[in-house]
């Protein structure tokens, strides 16, 4: 896990959905780092015992230490589950507008590829359907094929970590990008698949790949 880099702000267009996730994460964050701060200064270990600290009756000489591992072990959980939860958000969203871009190639093709033209009768299954992409890595095949341009490295990146996450770790490697990075690359693949960067990530596609 690549520590977060607050001092950088999220871009002001980030998507709302993928913003929320981001912003829950900041307080669940903020609130654990202040439960550690209080941990730490709780002499008595009454605060311990209250919020059911595991090692509440640890020694006195020890707590601190303990108590750093602790909470380190938590943020990295939060870590974890926000991004599995940002990574699903993004899903959902894209899969969405899969459905929608699907249904209008077909109404565009139907319109436009007359009788006369060649396997009029079975052009349709040059199209796919939202159930011939099944997962993520699917949709990156679509948009780049084998390119391996930085986005697209990228959100491969963020695929195979949240693959590892989601199998206990038993595969892969951890990600070298930080949480503002991967909502950053997200956020601009739905911009991308929206049309409003897809120009310019086209050119870059066909002159690396």
């Amino acid at each position: 896990m690549k520590k977060s880099d607050f001092s950088r702000p999220l871009r002001v267009t980030m998507n709302k959905d993928l913003k929320k996730c981001y912003e829950d994460y900041l307080v669940l964050k903020n609130i654990c780092e202040k439960a550690r701060q209080r941990a730490i200064s709780d002499g008595s270990g009454k605060y311990l015992f209250d919020i059911g600290f595991p090692h509440a009756a640890e020694k006195a000489k020890n707590r601190k230490k303990v108590i750093g591992e602790y909470f380190e072990e938590i943020q990295e959980k939060l870590f974890e589950s926000n991004f599995l939860k940002i990574v699903a958000v993004f899903e959902k969203i894209v899969f969405k507008k899969l459905g929608n871009a699907a249904g209008e190639a077909e109404k565009v093709l139907n319109k436009n590829y007359g009788r006369s033209h060649p396997f009029h009768s079975s052009i349709r299954r040059f199209v796919r359907s939202p159930s011939d992409v099944n997962n993520l890595r699917g949709v990156r095949d679509i948009m780049y094929g084998e390119s391996n341009i930085p986005l697209a490295a990228k959100l491969g990146e963020i695929i195979n970590y949240r693959n590892r996450l989601a199998h206990g770790k038993r595969f892969g490697q951890e990600t070298t990008l930080t949480l503002e990075e991967s909502l950053s690359v997200l956020n601009e693949i739905l911009e991308t698949i929206d049309g409003e960067l897809g120009e310019s990530n086209l050119q870059n596609c066909s002159t690396l790949g």
